[in-house]
């Protein structure tokens, strides 16, 4: 896992121990295909976006917030080649997780790479920012069709959750919620509320 803030890999590092205290057996996969689903994603959901909502294109932007503004302006900049390329890496993202789940029930990584960040007056951009930082980790369960459930793994030094993703194959979702009430029982986020500053 690259790019994790230090508290998101150390409370991901210690999740996967306590799953497999549970019973767990945990095996890193390498999946190369990944490093191509945020382009993907940018290029599928901006395209889409802005085909859909073209007559408003057309006739103003000045409905929207600057942060849906500019991923409007970048769906009309993309062409049918840049389209066609990120459908291709599609499917080989597709290919790649329904050939992982012949080895594994699950995929488990954080849900993003970074702690929740303070929020600032200009949060168009700072959106814009944390969506550039995040969607590597959740755009590829979307692009490949596929389910995933978000949980807590734990409290940041600010005592705000972190969390961790369990992705499965295809119709795998009564299992995914069974994996998710078993790490439940882990009380991955108990604490008291006389820890909290306000």
């Amino acid at each position: 896992m690259e790019g994790l803030d230090k508290e998101v890999e150390e409370l991901f590092r210690e999740s996967i121990e306590k799953l497999e205290k549970l019973g767990a057996n945990v095996k890193e996969i390498d999946i190369p295909e990944l490093s191509l689903s945020a382009f993907s994603d940018y290029v599928t959901m901006a395209s889409e976006l802005t085909t859909y909502n073209d007559e408003l294109v057309k006739s103003s932007l000045e409905g929207f917030q600057d942060d849906v503004r500019t991923f409007l302006a970048l769906g009309k900049s993309l062409d049918a080649t840049q389209y066609l390329k990120a459908q291709q890496s599609r499917r080989e993202l597709t290919v790649a997780f329904k050939i992982d789940f012949e080895e594994v029930d699950f995929l488990l990584g954080p849900t993003v790479p970074i702690t929740t960040p303070a929020y600032k007056d200009d949060w168009a951009t700072q959106n814009l920012e944390l969506t550039k930082h995040t969607m590597r980790f959740t755009a590829p369960a979307n692009l490949a069709g596929i389910p995933a459930l978000s949980v807590p793994m734990g409290l940041d030094s600010n005592v705000l959750p972190v969390g961790m993703q369990f992705l499965g194959k295809h119709l795998s979702e009564k299992q995914l919620l069974k994996a998710a009430k078993a790490w439940e029982t882990t009380e991955p986020i108990n604490y008291s509320a006389e820890n909290v500053d306000v």
